[in-house]
């Protein structure tokens, strides 16, 4: 019987496994638990986020990731197990293959490592994300590649579908929503609101706890942008909803933040390339993966401060099955192997 192969994506809010050529689990990286020297499940994804605002006593809520990293060592455990052995039954020769952000540190590989071998898993691969994007850009005829996830923009400058350089940095974009609720309950005397608020404008920003409404589904990034904004939020006082109109351009300064990180970033990395590097990647442009909603923000963004052509494949990374290929026994699985030995 041919062994068994599993690919594995988490971070803050995502719990994704591929395998068999095609998408196995796509869940909220969510767990309820019960709190005891025993720790038992008690409920998973959307079950759990469901269940997180009117929890029981003796229950816990918990996000077992953080970006590349484990944030809560039991949750993490727990739900590795429920959902392999929901795929797999007992199947110890199980490949596992778990791709990461450039830079991890050997103590959180070794940790997420740990999460898996614990769970009975003895075949772990650890597959950073830059040797794939690499060969993406190969296949796509580009140097320059850059994946925008939501808390991180994984940038790889690449030659003949190896990485040359490749960089991993936080772009905050649930950073912006916390800010930009702090700074505008602040300026106009309001309180997140409890609940989501039904809306009926394009551009109407609930200010939530929560960040129910993604800030950049309404904000522009032309800091001379005077389309009015609809705030809602809580007034202070009262408790009642209170509504205040603003501009796109009085909430550029903090949403333009994750775009000028990444922008300086990629100029820093062009200019250490040789004369040829650097001529090639121009005329190729940049190539950018990602939730269609960010990365097109992202490609007007640095068309206007680079200059250089940008071109934009606007679904998550992780849809290599059907973006690339490479999720097949003699591509994606391959390539992995080739690299995690």
């Amino acid at each position: 019987m041919a062994t068994k192969k599993a690919v594995v994506t988490f971070d803050d809010r995502h719990f994704t496994v591929y395998g068999d050529d095609k998408l196995l689990v796509s869940v909220p990286s969510a767990v309820v638990r019960k709190k005891s020297s025993s720790p038992v499940a008690v409920a998973f994804g959307n079950d759990a986020i469901k269940m997180a605002e009117g929890l029981q006593e003796g229950l816990m809520f918990s996000r077992p990731f953080s970006g590349n990293t484990i944030s809560d060592l039991i949750s993490a455990k727990l739900m590795v197990r429920y959902f392999f052995k929901k795929l797999f039954g007992i199947n110890h020769a199980v490949e596992i293959y778990i791709l990461m952000s450039s830079g991890i540190s050997a103590v959180s590989r070794s940790q997420v490592e740990q999460v898996f071998i614990s769970s009975g898993y003895r075949n772990v691969y650890i597959i950073e994300r830059p040797y794939l994007l690499a060969k993406i850009a190969e296949q796509k005829g580009f140097r320059l590649v850059v994946d925008v996830e939501e808390a991180t923009a994984e940038v790889a400058l690449c030659d003949g579908g190896k990485p040359v350089q490749a960089h991993s940095i936080n772009i905050g974009f649930r950073d912006i929503e916390r800010d930009l609720t702090e700074e505008l309950c602040n300026k106009f005397e309001l309180s997140p609101c409890i609940k989501k608020t039904e809306l009926n404008q394009e551009r109407t920003l609930v200010l939530s706890s929560s960040a129910e409404l993604p800030v950049l589904t309404c904000c522009s990034l032309n800091k001379a942008d005077y389309t009015p904004i609809k705030l809602i939020g809580q007034d202070v006082i009262s408790g009642e909803n209170k509504v205040i109109t603003l501009t796109a351009k009085d909430l550029f300064p903090i949403v333009e933040k994750p775009y000028k990180k990444t922008s300086d970033l990629l100029g820093a990395m062009l200019m250490g390339c040789d004369e040829r590097t650097m001529e090639t990647t121009v005329k190729s442009g940049i190539l950018y993966l990602g939730a269609g909603t960010r990365i097109n923000g992202f490609s007007e963004y640095m068309y206007e401060k680079s200059g250089l052509p940008v071109y934009v494949d606007g679904n998550p990374f992780m849809q290599v099955k059907t973006l690339y290929g490479l999720l097949d026994d003699s591509g994606f699985i391959n390539y992995c192997l080739g690299f995690a030995q």
